[in-house]
């Protein structure tokens, strides 16, 4: 099939497979790195007339959305749009966390959005999911007439400017504590498209609190006039990741739209995400680096999974899933990449994107892990056949990446036919994609040859985790070095 034929460029959406529902954008933009997001969603919000919904894997009351000497806190911006407004309902609703994330966030959030705000602030913690798994989308919706999605939370430690700069000053959380280059992406969109995020942000909230919140109708246009849609009047998937729950089956839709996007791709697979651990999408990415005429694959992600335990246990995964797509990759066609910043600060990608050829993009909250395609809930947009505003989109990210201009990627690939040969052509510089090897703690080497117990694709009992690390169906040496991994882990 051609590259230019249409029947490809509209293959990838499909309602009940590969995504929920299909719905017209208005409008659609792309927003890179959370100094932009934030002050675009706190325009948006400033702007609204009936409902704000937020949904977060986290959201921290000090969190502030602009910087500068009077930057308001979440918290008290929130109470002032309540009190400035009597029609205006806010609802709040976080992952109600497991006890291994409790010093990375804020105690006792119930109070200090609860109690300290307006009532018609309404924050709540959602708990309802299945033993292992957590609330990971990233939802925004205003008045249900503009929706963000993506991988980033209004929560402290992720705002950074593109420039990710070692010593940028303003990288602070509420202590004052400097933290290093962070990188993200999101979505923005209007209209029906909007009012589906919105339909998905309300179930969740009656699902956490057993409250049904109406829909909101005729309450303006809440879209921020600084930002510029890149595109308007689109077709847009929406796609979602669900554990079985509750007398509810699972969804699995992102798993299907990632599995459909790399099996359709002919030239280019360019990938941005915090990890690389899925089974199944590893597994794909492998069968086409086989192929004879299989795409490049070009991966952006952080050199090192963040701390010892995540290293220990995702980072191994990670290490195993590379060797698979090195020894897949007899063409020298897959590149493993981590943005590096003048002095060699390789910056942390937070970011979940995939774009394949110029005919498809998804954004959204879905890491490529197993987690992320089976047990957490997830929330991701896509777009396919806008070519223009899909190519335009991966030479914004990959030039972000490199400290060039969008221009320059885009005609350095014409040029060279090849995007991982532009990438070679434009890098080296003092802002690049530097290969990497990734390395593998060894707490967990033994256990790699079950990776599912490291990042489990769904929910899965203490007894059935037990008897893969320790039973009696691995050999007594086996058993052995699991039970010294197990102990080092601290839950042996």
């Amino acid at each position: 099939m051609s590259d230019d034929d249409p029947a490809r460029a509209r293959a990838f959406l499909e309602p009940g497979t590969t995504c929920w529902r299909v719905e017209r954008a208005g409008r659609v933009a792309l927003i890179v790195d959370a100094r932009d997001y934030f002050e675009i969603v706190a325009e948006a919000m400033e702007r609204a007339r009936r409902s704000i919904r937020i949904v977060g894997w986290d959201v921290h009351s000090r969190m502030r959305l602009r910087r500068g000497e009077d930057a308001e806190e979440l918290g008290p911006f929130l109470d002032r749009l309540a009190r400035g407004r009597r029609e205006l309902e806010i609802h709040v609703l976080a992952w109600d966390f497991a006890m291994i994330y409790a010093l990375e966030r804020e105690p006792l959030p119930i109070v200090h959005f609860g109690l300290r705000t307006h009532r018609r602030v309404r924050f709540e913690l959602d708990g309802h999911h299945p033993i292992g798994a957590s609330h990971h989308q990233k939802i925004v919706v205003v008045d249900d007439a503009v929706a963000f999605v993506g991988g980033i939370d209004l929560t402290v430690r992720r705002w950074d400017t593109p420039a990710h700069r070692v010593d940028e000053s303003r990288r602070t959380d509420p202590s004052g504590e400097r933290y290093g280059p962070f990188h993200d992406v999101a979505l923005a969109v209007a209209g029906d498209a909007a009012r589906a995020v919105g339909e998905a942000a309300r179930t969740r909230w009656e699902r956490a609190t057993g409250d049904r919140l109406d829909p909101t109708t005729g309450a303006g246009n809440p879209w921020p006039e600084s930002l510029a849609a890149d595109v308007e009047d689109v077709a847009v998937g929406v796609a979602r990741t669900e554990p079985p729950y509750g007398g509810r089956d699972g969804v699995r839709e992102i798993e299907a739209l990632y599995l459909r996007a790399v099996e359709r791709a002919r030239r280019t697979i360019y990938l941005e995400n915090q990890y690389l651990t899925s089974a199944a999408v590893t597994d794909a990415l492998a069968k086409r680096l086989a192929e004879e005429d299989g795409p490049e694959v070009l991966v952006v992600m952080p050199e090192r999974q963040a701390g010892w335990l995540e290293n220990a246990t995702m980072g191994a995964v990670r290490a195993e899933r590379v060797r698979r797509l090195r020894q897949a990759d007899r063409r020298g066609r897959f590149r493993l990449t981590t943005p590096r910043v003048p002095g060699g600060t390789s910056v942390k990608v937070h970011a979940k994107v995939a774009i394949v050829d110029d005919v498809f993009a998804t954004v959204g909250s879905a890491n490529l892990s197993n987690r992320s395609m089976g047990l957490d809930s997830e929330c991701n947009l896509a777009l396919e056949g806008t070519r223009e505003t899909i190519a335009r989109w991966r030479a914004r990210l990959v030039g972000e990446h490199l400290g060039r201009d969008p221009e320059e990627v885009a005609a350095a690939i014409e040029r060279e036919g090849s995007l991982l040969a532009a990438v070679d052509a434009l890098g080296g510089g003092e802002r690049t994609l530097a290969p990497f090897e990734p390395e593998a703690d060894d707490t967990l080497i033994d256990l790699v040859d079950e990776p599912d117990l490291l990042d489990p694709e769904r929910p899965m009992h203490a007894r059935d985790v037990l008897e893969r690390f320790l039973g009696d169906r691995a050999p007594g040496a086996d058993r052995r070095r699991r039970r010294r991994a197990f102990v080092r882990l601290g839950v042996g």
